[in-house]
């Protein structure tokens, strides 16, 4: 049988661990975007600072999800207390995103998903102390897929991207114009997006394996050494996780793989409500938040 989409909710669903909270302020946010009303949730860290200019990272939810449960189920806002980053979670259209495969309520009712972040950058940009140099932007899942789409459409703007479980559509051709730091993490058991390729469940679209799409990064940036690396167990679980990076890439991006073996559908180090029998198992060996994070702050435009 088949496994629905609607399990993604579980991805985000809400638990009694405030952990998530971290120890700044999350304000919620509207603006209208081409008749639109567009939601957002901004998280300003502790030490935020009106007169001095702050990282931003953008972390785009899962298929039926929205910002406020990306929110809690990443823990990216203690990662960016540590780092005084800014966080912004967007919510979709109609719990989905645009992100090029041509499925979904956002790509049915063609909405200008690009668009609509790249408006959101400028909000913030206008509105908050931002280093508009240093811009990121994130996803899992339909989140990941549009991160994707983001770094070949919006190259100019953003920083680095980043990709939890979430590849690009084999029918995808946007095209990048010069190096894109990128950064993937996914599991070798995703029953939902398939680690080598293939058709994403229930979606009826197919996309490209992780290992292809990163040497396909890799060719873009001019990379020519590939260094694949054991992280050190962590426990005993059936899962171990490889670091696949490469480097001496032009304007000194990287492009890192982490390939989760025998993991799933998840975001590791995350705070997620799931089942294991239904989305597979989570890599004990990294933090996602935490290797964004740090992956993120070695760039900037």
């Amino acid at each position: 049988m088949r496994i629905s989409l609607i399990i993604l909710l579980l991805l985000f669903g809400y638990s009694c661990n405030r952990e998530f909270k971290g120890e700044g302020q999350t304000r919620k946010d509207t603006f209208t975007y081409e008749g639109e009303k567009r939601k957002f949730r901004i998280y300003f860290p502790e030490s935020y600072n009106k007169n001095e200019l702050h990282p931003v990272v953008i972390a785009l939810h899962g298929r039926f999800g929205r910002g406020k449960q990306m929110e809690k189920s990443s823990l990216f806002n203690p990662v960016a207390d540590e780092n005084n980053v800014i966080m912004v979670y967007p919510d979709g259209y109609k719990k989905s995103w645009n992100d090029g495969r041509g499925e979904g309520p956002a790509a049915d009712e063609n909405i200008d998903d690009v668009g609509f972040i790249n408006a959101l950058i400028n909000l913030v940009i206008g509105d908050y102390a931002v280093d508009d140099s240093r811009i990121y932007v994130c996803g899992m899942s339909n989140g990941g897929f549009m991160s994707m789409r983001l770094a070949h459409e919006l190259e100019d703007r953003i920083a680095a991207f980043g990709s939890v479980t979430g590849s690009l559509g084999t029918n995808y051709n946007g095209t990048l114009d010069h190096a894109v730091p990128v950064m993937l993490i996914a599991g070798t058991k995703d029953p939902l997006v398939p680690y080598e390729g293939g058709e994403v469940a229930d979606s009826g679209t197919e996309s490209r394996g992780f290992e292809d799409l990163l040497e396909y990064y890799a060719a873009n940036n001019g990379c020519d050494s590939l260094y694949v690396s054991d992280l050190p167990q962590v426990n005993d679980d059936g899962v171990n996780t490889e670091k696949w990076m490469y480097s001496n890439c032009d304007n000194d991006v990287q492009c890192i793989l982490f390939k989760n073996i025998g993991a799933g559908h998840t975001w590791p180090g995350g705070n997620s409500v799931l089942w294991e029998n239904t989305v597979g198992k989570e890599s004990s060996e990294i933090n996602a938040s935490r290797e964004l994070m740090n992956f993120f702050l070695q760039h900037q435009l």
